[in-house]
């Protein structure tokens, strides 16, 4: 919940007071952490974690791009609607939404579906392909879910979740947590973590 953090800090200081209520900020972290802690458990890769230098240099390298990222585009909303609209609540509301979805998305890019495996084999490694839908199936399934029962007044009583005002807005949320995964993927891409080295 780094994001956060930065979140809060930058908003607060910006004079726009906390970004979200708690009653949202339970939603999601339910969605958001509870949830893929579960499903990355039950289905996780069997055999040993990949071996690195550093944990916290591997940490750094995942977490820190991540949370900057989804820092700036959860502002970028925020700031948006908040003067689009005039109303503070809405842009509490949105940015709830920015970050349910891209909790979600995080998860999945954590886990993909189709993952290459180097496998020891002798002196040499090979390359190997496996694929699981079922942890992106969860997510996905859960995320349809929300945007389906958000706007019911079960989650308005529960958690102040309430539909969205205009489908562009729903694009808008879309479009700014699909820069993050761009930004992200590139991040991650250019700069991977150094792999472990025997001595």
């Amino acid at each position: 919940m780094t994001y956060l953090v930065v979140l809060i800090l930058v908003l607060v200081i910006a004079g726009y007071g906390f970004p979200y209520i708690d009653k949202q900020g339970a939603i999601i972290a339910i969605a958001t952490l509870t949830i893929p802690s579960l499903g990355l458990s039950i289905w996780s890769l069997p055999g040993a974690p990949p071996k690195v230098d550093s944990l916290g240099r591997t940490l750094t390298w995942f977490v820190a791009p991540s949370a900057l990222a989804i820092s700036v585009a959860g502002v970028a909303v925020f700031v948006y609607f908040a003067k689009t609209t005039g109303v503070l609540e809405y842009a509490q509301l949105t940015l709830t939404y920015m970050l349910i979805i891209s909790g979600l998305t995080l998860a999945i890019l954590v886990r993909p579906p189709i993952q290459r495996e180097t496998v020891q084999t002798g002196a040499e490694d090979s390359h190997a392909t496996s694929l699981d839908w079922r942890p992106t199936a969860l997510f996905l399934g859960v995320l349809l879910f929300l945007l389906i029962i958000a706007p019911t007044r079960l989650m308005h009583w529960l958690f102040e979740l309430d539909g969205l005002q205009h489908g562009m807005d729903y694009l808008i949320i879309g479009l700014a947590v699909l820069t993050w995964v761009v930004v992200v993927e590139i991040i991650w891409r250019t700069l991977p973590p150094k792999p472990y080295r025997t001595r």
